[in-house]
C-alpha cells in the first residue's frame, strides 16, 4: 500500500472485482461490477478518496468525468480506512 500510484495500480487493476462509491448518507454508485463478491477468496476493501477532499466533491467529479480527480493527497486507506472480506463457498 505504500507503493507509488503507478506501481500499486499495476498490482490492483488485474484483480479488480468491483468498485462501490458510497457517499455519506446516500446510496451507492457502482461503476465497476455489481458489488457482488461471488468467488471464494480474500478481498481487500480500500477507500481511495484523498484525505482532505470532501467526499461529495470527489463523487461529483467521478460522476461528471467517469474518472477520479487527480490528487497528490494520500488516500483514506493510508489512515486505516480499509478492511478485508473473506468469501467462502
Amino acid at each position: 500500500m505504500q507503493l507509488p500510484p503507478d506501481e500499486s495500480e499495476a498490482i490492483l487493476e488485474p484483480g479488480l472485482t468491483t468498485v462501490i462509491l458510497a457517499p455519506p448518507g446516500g446510496g451507492n454508485i457502482v461503476p465497476v461490477g455489481d458489488g457482488t463478491l461471488s468467488e471464494p477468496g480474500r478481498y481487500a476493501i480500500l477507500c481511495f478518496i484523498p484525505t482532505g477532499i470532501a467526499p461529495q466533491e470527489y463523487l461529483d467529479a467521478v460522476a461528471a468525468t467517469g474518472e477520479p480527480p487527480e490528487s497528490e493527497l494520500p488516500p483514506h486507506f493510508v489512515h486505516g480506512m480499509m478492511g478485508e472480506i473473506i468469501v467462502t463457498e
